[in-house]
């Protein structure tokens, strides 16, 4: 069934039917914006070219999609540098099924990464769109696309294990029952080093995260500098608009009235 994640060989041909595009954020419905609102939880989103300025020129993203979840993939930087996805109480909830083994090439983009890349480099690969968070709200084989090497960022140890998980479980399984539906945004916020002078190695990642009513929290969390610890998670709440500042990115499902305060406090 999921031979597809293996088939190396069908680079080529599966890079043919990528249509990439322009730096860009899963957005509410605008033909202007060029993007179409994502689909109901349990579909997909649909991404269609758009041209937006950002910090690193104009460089063409590939829209990936998944069963549980999108990315935005930068070829040029061998990295995500969005994912999307929605978490809704009203789902059917799946079994927790065993961890996957191994991550694997994504064939659908050119010069796919290779787990091996990461050995001994110091960081962990690190999910965006977390592989118990995806397995329970989507299913096995969405689990098993989470495992994508275009699904994952280096990350340090403390980082992926503390304080990030943290945000992982309360993201997963507080905020869908208490709001009904969580819809969430996620990825890196570049830095200035290199895994094999290749994996851009982020020196730090953002969160947004936005309840059915429009309110939203956003985070940077650092990981470049001492541990944070997970109680500390509050003092790192932050603004949209600073996360657009930082990535060069525009997430247009975020009302623009609601960007430019920063959250006082986790919900």
């Amino acid at each position: 069934m999921f031979r597809w994640l293996f088939a190396v060989t069908a680079l080529v041909g599966l890079c043919q039917l990528l249509v990439p595009v322009w730096y860009s954020t899963p957005q509410l419905p605008s033909r202007a914006a060029g993007v179409t609102a994502p689909a109901p939880v349990g579909g997909r989103t649909s991404v269609d070219e758009s041209r937006l300025a950002v910090q690193f020129g104009a460089e063409r993203l590939i829209h990936l999609e998944n069963i549980g979840y999108d990315v935005g993939y930068s070829p040029l930087r061998h990295l995500p540098l969005w994912v999307h996805y929605r978490l809704n109480a009203g789902h059917p909830i799946f079994q927790r099924f065993p961890r996957p083994k191994d991550f694997v090439p994504d064939t659908r983009v050119p010069d796919p990464i290779c787990s091996f890349e990461y050995s001994r480099s110091g960081f962990e690969r690190g999910h965006l769109a977390a592989s118990s968070t995806i397995a329970v709200y989507f299913g096995r084989e969405a689990q098993l696309e989470t495992f994508l090497l275009t699904n994952v960022v280096p990350q340090v140890h403390w980082h992926n294990e503390g304080i990030w998980n943290t945000l992982e479980r309360i993201e997963a399984w507080d905020y869908p029952r208490r709001y009904g539906q969580i819809e969430t945004a996620c990825g890196p916020v570049l830095g200035v080093g290199f895994i094999r002078n290749k994996i851009p190695i982020p020196r730090a990642l953002y969160k947004i995260l936005k309840r059915p009513d429009g309110q939203c929290l956003a985070f940077i969390i650092a990981q470049d500098g001492r541990e944070i610890m997970a109680e500390e998670l509050p003092a790192q709440l932050t603004s949209v608009r600073d996360i657009e500042r930082k990535t060069g990115l525009r997430f247009e499902f975020i009302d623009e009235r609601r960007k430019d305060s920063a959250a006082s406090r986790v919900w």
